[in-house]
């Protein structure tokens, strides 16, 4: 599944697709599984690194912090890296969801709650389970750096 953005008299929407082929169609065909809500870009404004975010010795945070609190930390220093000040228990406007495209990634319900629940995959090769977080953290529209991503890996490996 990823998501989609279709563009509607001039504002920017985000759908969740997955993609389905049939045996008897050359072509594969998308459907849309859930409506993520309006896109707005936010500009960055400020580029504050985690080390300087969390205020503490990296190795002690990250051996202090369940996974969990670490993505929270991460989605809460990209909001004050775009000076955006939301609720991640439900991410809204108006009571319509929002989606907030920031750096490769979609900020929205969707995307926090897959990289809060995410866990290695039990029958997945070695190679792949890396690639999964660096995918889920992506998505999230999160920028990491490679020494915290190996370290969070490490953590969610044992």
């Amino acid at each position: 599944m990823y998501i989609r953005i279709k563009t509607h008299k001039n504002q920017r929407y985000a759908y969740l697709v997955q993609t389905k082929r049939y045996k008897r169609s050359p072509y594969p065909k998308q459907k849309t599984i859930a409506y993520l809500g309006r896109v707005i870009t936010p500009k960055k404004t400020q580029n504050i690194h985690f080390k300087e975010h969390i205020n503490n010795n990296l190795k002690d945070y990250l051996k202090d912090k369940k996974t969990k609190d670490i993505f929270l930390d991460l989605i809460n220093l990209e909001l004050k890296n775009h000076t955006l000040k939301i609720n991640l228990e439900d991410i809204s406007e108006d009571s319509k969801p929002i989606v907030y495209e920031i750096n490769e990634g979609f900020l929205c319900n969707y995307t926090i709650k897959k990289l809060l629940n995410f866990k290695l995959p039990i029958q997945t090769p070695e190679k792949d389970a890396p690639i999964d977080l660096a995918k889920t953290i992506l998505e999230a529209g999160i920028k990491i750096s490679p020494n915290l991503f190996i370290q969070i890996f490490k953590k969610l490996k044992y």
